[in-house]
């Protein structure tokens, strides 16, 4: 999950909150990265079709909604998340990472870059990633 952790020193909560159409057929989790195609939400993970991270779920939506609250992503964010990979040890401080296709594209994979359209993040901090599941601080440069 994509946590923010601040926005260029203030507090957490500071940001644009809003509403974004769905397809009404996904499923939403707090803190997964969505893109947008065609003005409507689609989640974010390995190659997409999408040139950006657009906002973050901050408010799931229902099974009748078609529609999900996201905070809008913009540059000066920094988000804490898990790694995970198969070159976790490797990563470091100013590393580009793809967003991964698990858990609805919530997580980074240490695994791959940001090559054949891939949409990611710059690493900005490296806490503890040693193994799978470890914390790092991102931005993603849209």
């Amino acid at each position: 999950m994509f946590n923010l952790i601040y926005r260029d020193g203030a507090p957490e909560n500071a940001g644009h909150y809003e509403s974004v159409k769905t397809d009404g057929a996904t499923e939403y989790k707090l803190g997964q990265a969505i893109c947008l195609e065609n003005g409507v939400a689609k989640p974010c993970g390995g190659a997409t079709n999408a040139s950006k991270v657009y906002g973050i779920v901050s408010e799931p939506a229902g099974a009748e909604d078609d529609v999900v609250v996201v905070l809008k992503v913009e540059g000066d964010m920094i988000f804490k998340c898990p790694v995970t990979g198969t070159a976790i040890a490797s990563v470091h401080k100013g590393m580009k990472l793809a967003i991964g296709t698990e858990d609805y594209g919530s997580v980074i994979s240490a695994a791959a870059t940001l090559d054949d359209g891939k949409i990611g993040a710059v690493v900005a901090e490296v806490l503890d990633a040693a193994k799978a599941g470890d914390l790092i601080e991102v931005r993603f440069e849209n």
